[in-house]
């Protein structure tokens, strides 16, 4: 039987949030959630799709479109202020403290944005398929994340690790955004805010360049 797009996207959607890979067991999930009944349309008592339906669906649909689907829903929700919402109301409820400097937060999270986009158009100008996309966030981005003290304090690093860390530039966006929300920093929050500004004005630049020179693109 075929299957309506709009409840197969919910499904896919609801695979991804919930960490769901088997179509199977993905079935076996909605059933016992009415949270997810009702996301999909459903009722208690109605069969949902069987899951060799939502296989063969899935076969007619390029991982492009998936992957656009993805970035559309979570753009949304970022400009609708879903996300920022949800993290402050749990930061609040979970510690009992708000935000301690709300401008020095709002700038770095702006710095972060402008840099990791920058970095984006950078990236997605140099690869030739998706997969090199990935490789790059996956190889350059994230460990770069994780190594400029995101669950920890680069001060408990034994030399010359602490010393390095301060030559990655994300250390500077997730610090001084550390500072913005509680008040506690590893290094001088004005040096951070200059070091990141200068980091996106250069790769800001560079995207602009590309562009309008259109460098790697196919006419």
């Amino acid at each position: 039987p075929s299957l309506d797009p709009v409840v197969f996207f919910k499904l896919v959607l609801v695979g991804r949030l919930e960490n769901i890979v088997s179509d199977r067991r993905l079935i076996e999930q909605c059933a016992l959630r009415l949270d997810i009944l009702y996301f999909l349309g459903y009722e208690v008592d109605e069969d949902l799709p069987w899951h060799s339906t939502i296989s063969r669906t899935r076969q007619l649909y390029p991982a492009a479109v998936f992957e656009h689907l993805f970035d559309q829903v979570f753009a949304r929700c970022v400009r609708a202020g879903l996300v920022a919402t949800v993290i402050g109301t749990g930061m609040v409820l979970v510690t009992g403290r708000g935000i301690a400097h709300p401008g020095w937060a709002a700038m770095f999270v702006l710095l972060a944005a402008l840099m990791l986009g920058g970095l984006g158009i950078l990236a997605g100008i140099m690869a030739q398929k998706f997969d090199q996309m990935a490789a790059i966030t996956n190889f350059i981005i994230t460990p770069l994340s994780f190594l400029s003290g995101t669950f920890y304090s680069v001060q408990a690093l034994p030399q010359p690790f602490s010393t390095l860390s301060h030559w990655n530039p994300i250390f500077y966006l997730i610090d001084g955004a550390r500072y913005g929300v509680t008040g506690v920093s590893d290094a001088p929050v004005w040096r951070g805010a200059l070091i990141c500004a200068g980091v996106v004005a250069g790769v800001l630049y560079l995207a602009w360049r590309w562009l309008r020179s259109g460098y790697r693109m196919k006419a």
